[in-house]
């Protein structure tokens, strides 16, 4: 019988395995002599060790081109047929490979997918046990399996001399929940060698009582935090703060706060907000109020405009370019820290996309012709707009964040 390319493609898809010296790098724990390799399901293996737990798992993911993930794991098992409860009143389950996947490992994760017509490549190395990930600077264009292995041995033989104190620290670090504050600076990895840090200034969660009901704001998801990343790259780990507060700030924008609550990225300071320290991202989107007609709605801060003349739709289609929704919203959030973002302002790249940033370079113009819609002066500022639409000023806010006021 014929076999297409695709089936060859699968069959060598499948024989992959990392080596054990290979899996330290990743965090893995080595395949042991005694264990035995065991096919649940095509696509699904696991290793029993002579007391029939289940010490670790690969899975191939069928909706990905190659999607390859091995984590460490301790599950007992009755004769290799069910899965042992780990509480009295927990019940034996079948083993299948939803069962096996379905409790977080005990030990760490890593994956590799190859680029497909879905998605690019990537590579991750984390514990889901702390929220700790290896800061794995990936190529995001690997096609084939020779290329991940290429990449794989490089990575081995460039590692920096500290490598396995990051890996010990995803490893071994116990599972914490971190309270933070508006002035935190907190750090984090941007690659193996490389640092960056950023300086939380607000929780929307803690806004929401501030907020109108017509804000954008209110459909925010998650629990957000605002935050500004310093334009910084560095190898020193422990820069002194002073130096850190010395880098000019990004603009501001909206990621959730499961990053910093579960200790991914350590806070090393705090510092007193100052105006210069103080931003807001601009909003503009359509809001419809009890399904009548669509209005224009501004939001920057805390302030919020809404255009109080008719529409005139296809004006707003021409200079807006058609867009859907007219959305200029930038108002997303990001589950984990965007340090794409920093790293386009360090190669001399807008920080914001285009599409969705009103204040990007090449959309003055329809600033400017959104600006005479609601009225706004030319050079309208932050503090100029919260004044005149029921906001807070960068002094104001500083004034509420700093004090004993029962939000913060």
């Amino acid at each position: 019988m014929k076999i297409s390319m695709d089936e060859l493609e699968m069959k060598e898809f499948l024989t992959f395995r990392l080596t054990n010296e290979q899996r330290p790098y990743f965090g893995l724990d080595p395949v042991r002599d005694e264990w035995e390799e065991v096919e649940v399901k095509s696509g699904t293996t696991v290793y029993y060790d002579q007391e029939d737990v289940i010490r670790k798992v690969i899975k191939f993911d069928p909706f990905f081109r190659f999607h390859y993930t091995e984590f460490d794991t301790v599950m007992a098992t009755k004769n290799r047929t069910t899965i042992l409860p780990k509480t009295e009143k927990g019940k034996e389950k079948k083993i299948t490979p939803t069962n096996i996947i379905a409790p977080t490992p005990s030990g760490c994760t890593v994956s590799f997918r190859l680029t497909s017509e879905r998605l690019g490549s990537g590579i991750h190395a984390y514990n889901p046990r702390n929220h700790i990930n290896l800061p794995i600077d990936s190529d995001d264009n690997l096609h084939t399996l020779d290329e991940l292995r290429h990449w794989i041995t490089h990575y081995i033989e460039t590692c920096p001399p500290d490598y396995f104190n990051k890996v010990e620290r995803m490893r071994t670090m116990p599972h914490r929940t971190i309270k933070y504050k508006p002035g935190d600076i907190f750090r984090f990895e941007i690659d193996r060698a490389h640092y960056g840090f950023a300086l939380i200034i607000g929780e929307k969660k803690k806004l929401s009582p501030l907020l109108p009901a017509e804000h954008n704001w209110n459909s925010l998801m998650t629990v957000p935090i605002l935050f500004r990343f310093y334009e910084l790259k560095t190898t020193d780990k422990d820069l002194p703060f002073e130096d850190i507060c010395s880098y000019p700030l990004l603009r501001a924008e909206f990621m959730s706060d499961g990053d910093i609550i579960w200790g991914t990225h350590d806070i090393v300071g705090h510092k007193q907000l100052e105006e210069k320290d103080i931003d807001f991202p601009m909003h503009l989107s359509f809001l419809r109020k009890n399904h009548g007609p669509h209005v224009l709605r501004f939001s920057w801060g805390l302030g919020t405009a809404i255009a109080d003349k008719p529409l005139d739709m296809e004006e707003i289609k021409t200079t807006l370019e058609d867009r859907p929704q007219c959305d200029f919203s930038n108002r997303g959030v990001a589950l984990s820290l965007p340090m794409y973002e920093l790293l386009r302002v360090l190669n001399c790249e807008p920080q914001f996309g285009e599409w969705s940033d009103l204040l990007h370079p090449n959309n003055f113009q329809k600033r400017q012709k959104v600006y005479e819609w609601f009225g706004f002066p030319e050079e309208m500022d932050l503090d100029t707009f919260n004044l005149q639409h029921n906001g807070y000023t960068r002094q104001q806010y500083i004034d509420l964040v700093s004090s004993n006021y029962k939000l913060f």
